[in-house]
């Protein structure tokens, strides 16, 4: 038993190549298996993008989802509003990687509420249909027209666009069903809001996003590399320690010099004290204030927020890279490698001898080491895309690494 249905989701998806806009893909969801792909325009080549390269656009005007499963039946069988609980789960769950992995904030969740009535007019909008071979189909519930006026008035044609380089991290939060970080989510909201010249809600927004990202960087830098107990840190980070206090002091203590050369503190402390006099004072944007310069601060809060989130990702993820390190240590008789998560998947090693090996056949050993070991550690790495290594001595400096997939010994003269 199979069931389809489609909903209207208007954008511009942009890449180098044909095939790369032509995305969809497959997924499990409560033991359902669900395919998605995009209809549009044809696919168009064009030179007009700012990097004067060639590239691929489609204008995107619906998704179309196919379900199949053995429970499939008994869904349909259910009220209309239970298939529609199912149904708009799963149009969500690809939505929300949509708009936030994918940055098209333009894109929202459908709240279809839960009445049998409601239910009925959701289904028969989306067209859905059950078949048995997936070759002739019927709908479940019956053309309306009249009841069309309903889903007329809340959709408009806005050409909005999805690069397709994001599209991994989109399948990715699809298939394994990932909470989204809050500076992924918050970061996009800000994104939306700003779009539509609502600076108030966009700070608001991203300041929301500062205090949580922070607050959980604080939290894993001061147990992780302080080890510091949680209940002094529970003491310690309290609403009466503001985030301005925070961001001026313990980021100093808790970010490296180069870190913080990146931050622009005047920035994002008058972005806090505009958002203070927003939920305490006024309610609103000081009057005097400029587009630009409330674009800026918006800016520098989000700046902020991703190197918090980079390192709060690095952080936790450093006592298994030390263990990965040690292992390879150990299993090979080699040194120590300096070993740090970029981001999700992403891996760099660092290894420091006395001298360059006599036989750098080790080199391919560690590589190999490091590739088998990374892989058990995340079955989504991929060792061409995902690790980089670089070999050295301290009289020689770096002399080979490891990239691409591809181990390469520099001549003593290069």
């Amino acid at each position: 038993m199979k069931l389809r249905w489609q909903i209207e989701v208007p954008f511009t998806f942009i890449g180098e190549t044909r095939e790369s806009i032509q995305s969809g893909t497959l997924f499990e969801h409560d033991g359902l298996t669900v395919r998605f792909s995009f209809s549009g325009d044809t696919p168009t080549e064009t030179d007009d993008f700012p990097d004067n390269r060639m590239h691929f656009y489609m204008n995107v005007k619906k998704i179309h989802f196919f379900l199949e499963g053995n429970g499939v039946k008994q869904i349909t069988d259910s009220k209309s509003d239970a298939v529609l609980l199912l149904l708009t789960s799963i149009t969500n769950r690809v939505l929300r990687n949509i708009r936030n992995f994918g940055f098209v904030w333009h894109i929202n969740e459908y709240y279809t509420r839960g009445f049998e009535t409601e239910a009925e007019d959701w289904i028969r909008h989306w067209k859905v249909e059950i078949s048995d071979d997936g070759t002739a189909w019927s709908l479940i519930v019956a053309p309306d027209p009249q009841k069309e006026y309903i889903f007329m008035i809340r959709g408009e044609w806005q050409g909005r666009m999805l690069f397709a380089r994001y599209w991994p991290h989109i399948e990715e939060g699809i298939q394994d069903n990932l909470d989204l970080p809050p500076e992924q989510e918050f970061v996009v909201n800000a994104y939306e809001y700003g779009a539509s010249h609502n600076y108030r809600l966009g700070l608001l927004e991203s300041i929301v996003c500062l205090e949580i990202v922070l607050t959980q960087y604080l939290r894993i830098y001061l147990s992780t590399r302080m080890k510091i107990p949680k209940k002094r840190i529970d003491n310690f980070l309290t609403p009466q320690l503001g985030l301005s206090a925070r961001v001026s002091a313990l980021l100093n203590l808790c970010l490296d010099d180069n870190d913080l050369r990146k931050i622009d503190f005047r920035g994002v402390l008058q972005a806090i004290n505009w958002r203070n006099n927003i939920i305490h004072k006024t309610g609103h944007l000081p009057k005097n204030i400029t587009e630009d310069a409330i674009r800026e601060s918006i800016r520098s809060i989000i700046k902020l927020v991703r190197i918090l989130g980079r390192r709060r990702l690095q952080v936790e993820a450093a006592p298994e890279m030390k263990n990965i390190g040690d292992e390879i240590s150990k299993k090979l008789n080699v040194p120590t490698p300096s070993i740090s998560k970029l981001d999700r998947h992403q891996v760099s090693i660092a290894f420091t001898f006395l001298e360059i090996p006599e036989n750098v056949d080790i080199l391919t050993r560690i590589s190999e080491e490091a590739v088998a070991l990374l892989s058990a550690h995340d079955s989504r790495f991929n060792p061409s895309e995902h690790l980089k290594i670089t070999y050295g001595s301290f009289l020689k400096g770096n002399f080979a690494e490891w990239a691409d997939g591809h181990l390469t010994v520099h001549s003593p003269n290069e």
